[in-house]
């Protein structure tokens, strides 16, 4: 039985995948616009999975994120599923801005039923553009091997 359960959560090592990355963005009082970053994590496991953040930071045009405080840090993924975190907004851009930036994760995950097993660290550069009359589009470059850890 042991055998078994240590199976299920070795399978859950590489499950946890990143992307695409989004954009969402408003107006500000100021004149200025926010812009949230949005990340699609979805569970490539048959089983639920636990998913909490530890650190996350991301600039837009050199501006970075408001604080690191989040409304929801951890969330449980259901089998083969795909949930959207929301980063903390970049706050004060120009009006019809568009260029590079970048978004680092630093997250915990593992087996819904237990502490997680595992950290992961994913950092990528952001091209982002604004083609008229449509929403902004964000292409994410990885920069380097996603790193997963046991914990």
């Amino acid at each position: 039985m042991w055998a078994e359960v240590r199976r299920r959560f070795d399978a859950m090592r590489y499950a946890l995948r990143f992307g695409p990355v989004s954009c969402k963005s408003r107006a500000s009082v100021a004149g200025t616009v926010d812009a949230q970053l949005e990340l699609n994590l979805t569970n490539h496991s048959g089983e639920f999975m636990r998913f909490e953040v530890e650190d996350v930071s991301a600039a837009i045009r050199g501006t970075p994120a408001a604080d690191a405080s989040m409304e929801s840090r951890e969330a449980v993924i259901p089998p083969h599923s795909a949930i959207v975190f929301a980063c903390p907004p970049v706050c004060g851009l120009p009006p019809g801005w568009q260029g590079e930036g970048f978004l680092r994760l630093t997250a915990r995950y593992g087996h819904a039923s237990s502490p997680p097993q595992f950290r992961v660290r994913w950092e990528c550069v952001l091209q982002c553009s604004r083609p008229p009359g449509r929403n902004i589009e964000v292409v994410a470059y990885p920069q380097r091997a996603i790193e997963v850890e046991d914990i």
